[in-house]
């Protein structure tokens, strides 16, 4: 470690051990709506100083703050100083490397922080849906499931490798109805789950997809439901944040019976427990089936698989095809007016361009929950019991006596993050600890208990907001050397590391042992890995161009080969015509 002593070495390790197992686990139980430590305020770090419409004033002070947060922020600052104390024994351009990845490490967990404030907060816009929702409304969670993978009963090695997946959209809908009591004081609500499965047997995964999906969907629900007003929920991804797709709802609510109120986005890998626990459990019908003798090769075999013995509960499958080809993308015209009520032009066309090819006609079983997501128990039990069943979330302290009472909890997203009790993650080691107390092994203790701090780390308002990335172009230099790389990987058939190239940009010396590239051009592994899918693309395109081309050289070539066929012929028939004429005048 470059003369850092041994004492040094192990704080710094259990400072990085501390920080990752916050993060990890504790973060979320801290955030507030309202907080006096303005790490944990959630209307302090997502207000947007530069916009009233995008901000909240506090009613308080922030004058508190956590020793835990403020270990992340200070975290920069103790490695920059254990760099410094031994900046003599490391050479200047090992200096420059170590330099640039500590601002790489920062620049990640704040982001990391960051995104854990957006999370607590954006599940909070669930809650107040379910909490809020009446008999005619319901909320939609949307989320495409991983590509499913054809299937045989028996099949042979060669049939295993290639397999191409097929998509399939989950749609999950939350319906409240009132269960009626003796008076009505005693009444209750519940929530009913219905899971509508779209298979794509022609189509891809982008927003001309989603926007019919939800046609269709939306079509459903009016049929078969007295629903007349629907929340969305998604994730951030392209096919669902896209201004495409907006307009298309902006459009529907005009045309259709059903009214989108709301549409909600949710931070990445959170928000659609609902639809994965749903996913599993579709995928668990499908593998049955397979082994009771069925293949499920087609969109149509998945269909019946959903369907078999009984169908899964509450789920209605169907299987559709979107063309694309009717999803043409017009040029811009500067006089076109932009107005928000104003539809894409494009779209008033392509009104039932998703063509459903089956769909269960069984009337379908909804499942049932309840809105008081009871039946939890104390995650903090004095004896192990086998048949509890904690939240997949680690963060989350509950602990449900049945699955059943599990997958209702994932249903409504009621988690509760609490940093007093002890975390799932600590309960694992305790557990995996006590079976293994005849082995001698070194424990970490990363928790320990400290006073309050009087230091105040100082954020800005609007810290936890996601900030806009300047876009630079790659040097030419670095653009050349990259495809010289990706040349040689093309020609040899290897599969490129791009850990070990961005590395190589770092540590690359010419013949004088001077540093190729400077610390401005380096690039991260995903940069690399997307510059190299622009230059296979470009490959592609121009392998098409030049078959084109010999296509278009080799109709020439018919061409004048058909023009050269009938100048003969007429040639020869203006010979027919001199003989006869000659024959004729010495006749």
């Amino acid at each position: 470690m470059f003369g850092l002593s041994s004492e040094c070495v192990v704080k710094l390790k259990s400072l990085l051990d501390h920080v990752n197992q916050h993060l990890k686990f504790e973060m979320k139980g801290h955030v507030e709506n309202k907080s006096k430590c303005a790490e944990h305020c959630s209307t302090y770090s997502l207000s947007d100083p530069t916009s009233k419409c995008f901000s909240d004033k506090c009613d308080h002070d922030h004058d508190q703050s956590c020793d835990d947060c403020s270990t992340t922020g200070v975290l920069d600052t103790v490695m920059l100083d254990a760099v410094s104390s031994v900046r003599k024994a490391i050479p200047a351009d090992i200096q420059e490397e170590i330099t640039h990845d500590l601002q790489i490490s920062t620049l990640n967990l704040s982001t990391w922080k960051a995104h854990c404030i957006r999370t607590v907060h954006q599940e909070q816009a669930r809650r107040d849906v379910l909490l809020q929702l009446k008999s005619h409304q319901c909320l939609i969670v949307m989320d495409w499931a991983m590509k499913f993978l054809p299937i045989k009963h028996r099949e042979t090695q060669a049939d295993f490798y290639g397999k191409k997946g097929i998509g399939w959209h989950i749609s999950s809908v939350i319906t409240t109805s009132q269960i009626l009591g003796e008076s009505p004081a005693t009444h209750t609500d519940k929530f009913d789950v219905q899971t509508f499965v779209h298979i794509l047997q022609l189509g891809t995964q982008g927003w001309f997809s989603v926007a019919h999906i939800l046609t269709d969907l939306l079509n459903q629900l009016s049929v078969r439901t007295t629903v007349n007003e629907v929340f969305l929920k998604s994730d951030n991804a392209g096919c669902y944040h896209c201004a495409p797709l907006l307009s298309f709802i902006q459009h529907l609510n005009s045309c259709s019976s059903i009214k989108v109120l709301q549409y909600n986005f949710s931070e990445a890998q959170s928000g659609k427990d609902i639809c994965d626990a749903k996913t599993a459990h579709c995928k668990m019908h499908m593998i049955r089936y397979s082994g009771e003798g069925h293949d499920i090769v087609t969109p149509q075999d998945m269909r019946a698989a959903l369907h078999a013995n009984g169908g899964g509960k509450g789920v209605l499958a169907s299987v559709g095809s979107v063309d694309r080809e009717i999803n043409k993308r017009e040029k811009w015209c500067p006089k076109f007016p932009t107005s928000v009520e104003e539809p894409f032009p494009i779209l008033l066309n392509n009104k039932g361009s998703l063509k459903i090819l089956s769909v269960r006609p069984e009337e379908q079983t909804i499942e049932e929950v309840p809105r008081n997501d009871g039946h939890e128990t104390d995650q903090s039990i004095s004896e192990p019991n086998n048949q509890l069943y904690p939240c997949p979330d680690m963060s989350c302290s509950k602990v449900y006596t049945k699955l059943c009472y599990l997958e209702n909890h994932l249903c409504l997203g009621n988690h509760v993050y609490n940093s007093k009790k002890e975390n799932q993650f600590d309960s694992i080691k305790k557990a995996w600890a006590s079976q293994c107390v005849a082995v001698e092994r070194e424990h970490k203790v990363l928790v320990r208990a400290t006073a309050p701090s009087t230091v105040l780390v100082f954020n800005n308002e609007g810290w936890a907001l996601k900030t806009s990335k300047s876009v630079k172009r790659f040097s030419t230099k670095v653009k050349d050397y990259i495809s010289s790389i990706h040349q040689y990987f093309n020609a040899t058939g290897k599969r490129p590391n791009f850990e070990d190239i961005a590395e190589e940009l770092k540590t690359k010396r010419d013949d004088d042992g001077n540093k190729v590239f400077k610390q401005e051009e380096w690039l991260s592994p995903s940069q690399i890995r997307s510059l190299f899918s622009n230059f296979v693309r470009k490959n592609a395109q121009s392998i098409e161009i030049h078959t084109g081309t010999q296509k278009e050289t080799k109709n020439d070539e018919d061409l004048q080969q058909a023009l050269a066929e009938i100048d003969a012929l007429e040639y020869h028939a203006d010979m027919v015509n001199v003989a006869l004429a000659s024959e004729n005048d010495f006749s």
